[in-house]
Formats: structure tokens, sequence, C-alpha cells
């Protein structure tokens, strides 16, 4: 599994994953004390990753990610501080 690590929610499942399989961390965002999301061109995803998993919201920190990653590995969300948060797409267009 690739993991992009950006704080507090993304390292208790990271830490978690270890646990059950091997684990890349793709890229970190420890070196910004996880102020912000790692530029994308800069993460290390391994190539047989059987997905990528990221936090979209570290509401802790405060860090949010811009953009939806992409890549080759399916794409895994813990979007437990995301869902909701916001208005659907229909609600705001009326």
């Amino acid at each position: 599994m690739d993991f992009i690590n950006t704080g507090h929610w993304s390292k208790k499942a990271l830490s978690e994953a270890r646990h059950f399989c091997r684990v890349n961390v793709a890229a970190d965002a420890a070196g910004s004390n996880y102020n912000d999301v790692p530029a994308e061109e800069a993460w290390k995803p391994s190539p047989e990753a059987s997905y990528l998993h990221y936090t979209p919201n570290e509401t802790i920190g405060g860090v949010e990610f811009p953009f939806v990653p992409r890549g080759a590995a399916p794409l895994v969300a813990d979007m437990s501080s995301t869902i909701l948060s916001r208005p659907s797409r229909s609600a705001a267009l009326g």
C-alpha cells in the first residue's frame, strides 16, 4: 500500500496498516510539520502498490488536499472529515 502522510489521521491509518501489510510512504508532510500537502510531483509511489491511501481533510492540523490524487493504483480516501462538510453540487446548483 502507498500512503500520503499529511498528519494525525493519516499517521493513524498508516500505523494500523503496518500490522497487516507492507507500507510505502509515498509522500510525507513531516518536513513541513504537517502544514501542507507535499507536491504531487515529488511523491514516490510503489509500482506494485495495491492502492494509494490519503486523508483529504486532516482536521486536527488543518491541512486539506486542494486536489484529488491521480496515479496508477486505485485511490482509497479517509473521507470521515469530508463527507457532509460542504453543500452537494446539486444543492449548490439550486
